[in-house]
């Protein structure tokens, strides 16, 4: 097996991603999804078709010649603008996705803007000791404005181990050992010493700390062939996020998720998109349900044609109360103008 085009890219990071050991018998189902792996990486493309030729001395073994380009490695982007969620916004956003030309990844993002103003790091390692091991950590600090409801401030740090299980299944488990929320409720009444629960019900929380700490285990498969602009492949996503008990902190919950995507190509590269999501959370041991855990529905993140944050139960005054159980749908027709885009078209039903 040989490499060609990858100047920056070191062989081993994609080599490590064919499931033929050199020597072995060739098999073309997985030399095939060898190659869907190694589009999934996000740091080459393939030129053209796969170079194979049979071995002279033994017809069961091939001789395989891979042309690869690679891709940008480095991204510095920097926006303005409005969004339902964010209001109007700048961000400045630096990531590499291939960082010394192992794999790594660095994520730097600074973000200001009306409803949020966030600050994150992260590093990922992706083989950690060249074995099938991924580690990494994500330092954060972010403030929210949740338009209606409250604000919240939070701040912590995050540590994600995972590993490949076999062939498209894989494993994460995120631990985030500490993690400060600070509930704001602005434009409240001073005047009102102790604020009326069925005039707003998040009044509780004003000015109130809290510290979680929280494991979350998840199992996934993807065949998914693109994280930006995907035309096939599927996905299945189990997680369950687990705060307090010995972990420690102040709230103990259990929130489980599962989710399933599916792409398909149908004409004139032309993709039909389907997105399923369902999640519930549950207090335990006589804690309370956070507020920020809960689920807000609507705007272009959930389901499409409503405000942010404007789907949920209600009180008898119209204040989004939050659910404690999602389920959401979402159906996308999707038309790029031009051979790859880069101006797509989407219809949707949510």
């Amino acid at each position: 097996l040989e490499f060609k085009g990858n100047t920056y890219t070191k062989d081993k990071v994609l080599r490590r991603e064919i499931l033929i050991t050199e020597g072995e018998r060739f098999r073309l189902t997985e030399f095939k999804n060898s190659l869907l792996r190694l589009q999934q990486l996000g740091l080459v493309e393939m030129q053209g078709e796969p170079e194979l030729k049979s071995h002279p001395d033994n017809p069961a073994l091939m001789d395989v010649t891979l042309n690869v380009t690679e891709l940008q490695r480095n991204n510095i982007q920097f926006s303005a603008g409005y969004s339902g969620y964010e209001g109007t916004f700048i961000a400045l956003n630096y990531s590499t996705v291939n960082f010394l030309g192992a794999g790594e990844k660095l994520d730097l993002m600074i973000q200001h803007g009306k409803r949020i103003k966030s600050y994150m790091f992260g590093f990922t390692e992706p083989y950690l000791f060249d074995l099938p091991v991924n580690v990494g950590f994500n330092v954060f600090n972010r403030y929210t404005y949740y338009p209606g409801l409250y604000e919240t401030r939070r701040k912590g740090i995050n540590f994600t181990f995972g590993s490949r299980i076999r062939g498209y299944w894989r494993t994460n488990l995120i631990y985030a050992a500490y993690e400060f929320v600070n509930i704001a409720v602005p434009d409240l009444d001073e005047s009102i010493e102790q604020p009326d629960l069925f005039y707003n019900p998040y009044a509780i929380y004003d000015d109130q700390g809290y510290n979680i700490s929280s494991v979350t285990p998840v199992l996934y498969r993807s065949t998914v062939n693109s994280p930006i602009t995907p035309t096939r492949g599927s996905l299945y996503r189990v997680s369950c996020k687990l705060a307090g008990g010995f972990l420690g902190g102040e709230i103990t919950m259990v929130k489980p998720r599962f989710e399933w995507t599916l792409y398909a190509p149908v004409m004139l590269n032309h993709v039909l998109g389907f997105h399923l999501n369902y999640e519930f959370i549950k207090a335990l041991q006589g804690s309370d349900i956070p507020i920020w855990e809960r689920f807000y529905l609507g705007g272009e993140r959930s389901i499409r044609g409503y405000g942010i944050y404007q789907i949920g139960p209600k009180n008898e005054l119209g204040y989004n109360l939050g659910g404690v159980k999602s389920l959401v749908f979402n159906a996308e027709y999707i038309i790029p103008f031009g051979e790859q885009g880069p101006v797509y078209g989407i219809l949707f039903y949510d």
